[in-house]
């Protein structure tokens, strides 16, 4: 399978993104199928296109905690407090993400 439209580090993390957001959909209202099937392709073809670039372990740590601060957020119902650190998490995760190609000549 040729991931040619998907070789943008942007792109592959916002399928994440929109794949996560679909499964958190299908979670929070049980029964609609379309979210959860959609979000579960999209995160998947995300994580495809991830594989083709050399990622930084500091920002996908920083991803997997801003997914488990809104995993607590919904829970814990903590008034945007979760959600605002892993908004920003997320955003430094996503920046630091794939890691640089070495341009040395």
């Amino acid at each position: 399978m040729h991931l040619a439209i998907t070789s943008n580090p942007d792109i592959a993390l916002l399928l994440m993104a929109a794949g996560i957001t679909g499964v958190y959909i299908e979670f929070c209202a049980p029964g609609r199928i379309a979210p959860g099937v959609i979000g579960s392709a999209l995160a998947i073809l995300g994580a495809a296109s991830l594989t083709a670039f050399p990622l930084g372990l500091p920002g996908l740590a920083l991803i997997v905690l801003a997914i488990g601060l809104f995993a607590l957020e919904a829970k814990l119902m903590s008034r945007g407090l979760f959600t605002a650190i892993g908004a920003v998490a997320m955003l430094l995760g996503a920046k630091t993400l794939v890691a640089p190609a070495d341009t040395a000549l």
